[in-house]
């Protein structure tokens, strides 16, 4: 019996590509092995519809506080690292938005859910989330799911004032540009730095400044996944900026919830890739 996961990707709705990324769906077959999966920090919300049982998160750091989710939910941006792990195989439909993105759908401050699970029920009301996530349930096909979804989501569509600008600035933080300051993004908004902030923690869900780290530390973690070990986690973490190999394993720790070794080496593409010389070449900075 195959019992391998079943993923699909689906770009939305054109009106809605400013702001979301893609619709993505998850189906883990009965029988498939259920393990403890780590997830890193992230500066983007997803609405997570979940059909397969409960799940359980709890932070990297080895904190005791846990959060278990049996129902669909928004989950908010993610400052650290967090472990989590499903009573039963999973089945997923979900919305993964562009950094600020959610602020264009619903009037919650991405502040105020930050490393939190929210009900659909407190952003939408409890009829209209548990209609939406009924006819999810039952949808035929990705395709079909990714349609309900466009409908739903061009309904509540509502962007605020300075919106795409700072889906614009989030973009330049991603990318990480040598040059970029906060007085320079200001600017570019055409606001005070402190009004920058202020709007910066309202969509994204942090300062400016913890969100730049958070983008520095993915870049250096997706250049690693995608690399096929051509370049050392040494070589990728200096090119984002970071100025010592301290500096960058205690971001990649508090971001991960793991060292960069035992984070690739546990479940990530990069390793299941290269061969065993490219492992070890990549990694020998961080022995």
């Amino acid at each position: 019996m195959d019992t391998s996961p079943t993923f699909t990707k689906i770009a939305p709705h054109p009106a809605l590509t400013p702001y979301i990324e893609c619709y993505w769906m998850l189906s883990v077959p009965t029988g498939a092995p259920l393990t403890t999966q780590q997830m890193p920090a992230d500066g983007r919300v997803e609405l997570m519809f979940s059909f397969g049982g409960a799940s359980r998160r709890w932070a990297s750091d080895g904190s005791d506080d846990c959060t278990v989710t049996s129902h669909s939910y928004l989950l908010g941006v993610r400052g650290q690292g967090y472990a989590f792990d499903h009573d039963a195989p999973p089945r997923y439909v979900a919305v993964r938005f562009k950094p600020a993105g959610w602020a264009a759908f619903a009037k919650l401050p991405a502040d105020q859910a930050a490393d939190l699970h929210v009900g659909l029920d407190v952003l939408w009301g409890a009829p209209a989330a548990r209609e939406l996530e009924d006819r999810l349930e039952s949808a035929p096909t990705p395709q079909a799911a990714a349609r309900l979804l466009d409908a739903a989501l061009i309904a509540h569509l509502t962007p605020p004032d300075h919106l795409i600008r700072v889906l614009h600035a989030a973009r330049r933080m991603q990318l990480g540009s040598a040059d970029l300051t906060m007085p320079t993004l200001a600017g570019e908004l055409n606001v005070s730095q402190k009004h920058f902030e202020r709007l910066f923690i309202r969509f994204i869900g942090y300062r400016p400044s913890y969100y730049a780290r958070i983008a520095r530390f993915q870049r250096v973690m997706y250049g690693a996944m995608m690399g096929n070990g051509r370049r050392s986690l040494g070589q990728l973490a200096q090119d984002a900026g970071y100025y010592d190999q301290a500096h960058f394993s205690k971001d990649f720790k508090r971001f991960s919830g793991s060292t960069p070794r035992d984070f690739f080496a546990a479940q990530h593409s990069f390793i299941q890739v290269a061969t065993p010389e490219q492992v070890v070449e990549f990694l020998q900075d961080f022995n």
